[in-house]
């Protein structure tokens, strides 16, 4: 029967063919190769999970179409049919064509979908853990370091403590987020996001100036301010130095930590740990600094 169905995806699609049927689309995998084809299905019911909670999320504020998975066919035969979207992929050049008060549109529900999909599962605020016992090992090897380098320790330790905050939140996110998979129909004003077996948690600040930035027509920081208005608390804006800072208190804790259990090798792991305290001490001021100009030009941590 879909054999004489008019393909919708002409674009050497990846994974799925895509037919017409009426209101809906019929996909199939592209590959005949049956460990593909479970992965294939895995990935489709895995997207129906997620459409079915984002469509299911009370709050939501709408603005926007997501097709609903009716069936999914495991037979000899696979397939998965849903509701077929309206309108076009949004281009570049199609962007180009709409009037300001569309475009306008668009920015608004893509954002309201993007707090919706990512406020179905908890967002999380990004917590690098030192753990308890990380005071205890800098108070065992003092006296093999100079007083001035368990100072940079030290320091470096608060302003870590107190200043995570400067890390972007997790949350869930569409995660393939390209022009294919992006709808707009002039008609109906609607706004159409499909695909969703990429969906999975990741750093805001990726999936917004990674993963979305990737959309061709899309300018970034507009889009971030319209989502600011409605998700005023999601952290988008990664201090570029922190997780480094992290890593050379961690560094420095597996050092000590071995330097207390091999006091043999004192000299060794001492030469190490001077090596990774200059590098601490380093990324200690580049936090500083981005911390300094950050206020400067008044940048709220939620956003760019």
């Amino acid at each position: 029967m879909l054999n004489n169905a008019q393909q919708i995806n002409t674009n050497n699609p990846r994974e799925s063919r895509v037919v017409s049927d009426g209101d809906y689309v019929i996909k199939t995998p592209v590959s005949t190769n049956k460990s593909h084809i479970a992965e294939w299905l895995r990935k489709q019911r895995y997207a129906n999970m997620v459409v079915g909670n984002l469509l299911a999320y009370k709050d939501k504020v709408g603005g926007y179409f997501i097709p609903k998975i009716i069936n999914i066919s495991d037979d000899e035969n696979p397939s998965v049919r849903e509701e077929r979207v309206l309108g076009n992929p949004i281009t570049a050049e199609y962007f180009a064509k709409l009037s300001p008060e569309q475009q306008e549109s668009i920015y608004k529900n893509f954002s309201n979908f993007l707090h919706d999909i990512n406020y179905c599962n908890p967002v999380h605020d990004l917590d690098y853990q030192l753990g308890d016992g990380f005071a205890d090992i800098i108070e065992k090897i003092k006296p093999y370091l100079p007083t001035a380098d368990i100072t940079k320790i030290t320091r470096a330790h608060e302003l870590f403590k107190s200043h995570q905050e400067v890390t972007a939140s997790l949350v869930f996110s569409h995660g393939d987020m390209n022009e294919n998979n992006i709808f707009y129909d002039k008609d109906t004003d609607t706004l159409s996001i499909i695909d969703f077996a990429e969906a999975k948690y990741e750093n805001a600040d990726y999936m917004f100036n990674h993963d979305i930035s990737k959309l061709p027509w899309l300018d970034i920081n507009k889009l971030i301010q319209e989502y600011a208005k409605i998700s005023p608390n999601i952290r988008i804006k990664s201090n570029p130095y922190m997780l480094k800072l992290f890593n050379d208190l961690r560094s420095i804790q597996w050092t000590g930590e071995s330097l207390i259990s091999q006091p043999k090798n004192s000299k060794i792991y001492t030469m190490i740990l001077h090596e990774n305290i200059t590098q601490l001490d380093k990324d200690y001021m580049s936090v500083i600094e981005y911390i300094k100009n950050s206020k400067q030009h008044n940048e709220p941590q939620r956003g760019l």
